[in-house]
C-alpha cells in the first residue's frame, strides 16, 4: 500500500528543486505497483505535463478519468494540456 502523503511530500520537494527525473522514477514505480491508484497516476500526469511530455501526460490523465470519471483535477489537466499543445502548434507555425 502506498503512503500517499509521504509520496506527495517527496514529489513536491523534488519538483521544487528541479528533481523531475527522480520524481518520475518514484511515480512510475508507484503506478507499476498500484496501476489503478488514481492519485498516483494523476501526479504522474502532472509531472509529465510540467516537463512538456504532453502526450504521455494526456494518456495518464485519460486513464485517471477511465478509472474515476468524476476526477475534476484530471479533467482540468487535460484542458490545460490541450491549451499548451495549441499554443505550441501556433508557435511552430509562427503565429501568436
Amino acid at each position: 500500500m502506498i503512503d500517499h502523503q509521504e509520496l506527495l511530500e517527496e514529489i513536491k520537494r523534488l519538483r521544487t528543486i528541479g528533481g523531475y527525473p527522480e520524481a518520475l522514477i518514484l511515480l512510475r514505480q508507484a503506478v507499476e505497483s498500484e496501476p489503478t491508484d488514481t492519485k498516483v497516476r494523476f501526479w504522474l500526469a502532472v509531472v509529465l505535463a510540467e516537463i512538456g511530455e504532453h502526450k504521455e501526460a494526456e494518456e495518464h490523465a485519460r486513464q485517471v478519468l477511465r478509472l474515476d470519471a468524476g476526477h475534476r483535477d484530471a479533467a482540468r489537466l487535460l484542458e490545460r494540456i490541450h491549451q499548451w499543445e495549441s499554443k505550441a502548434a501556433l508557435a511552430a507555425t509562427g503565429q501568436k
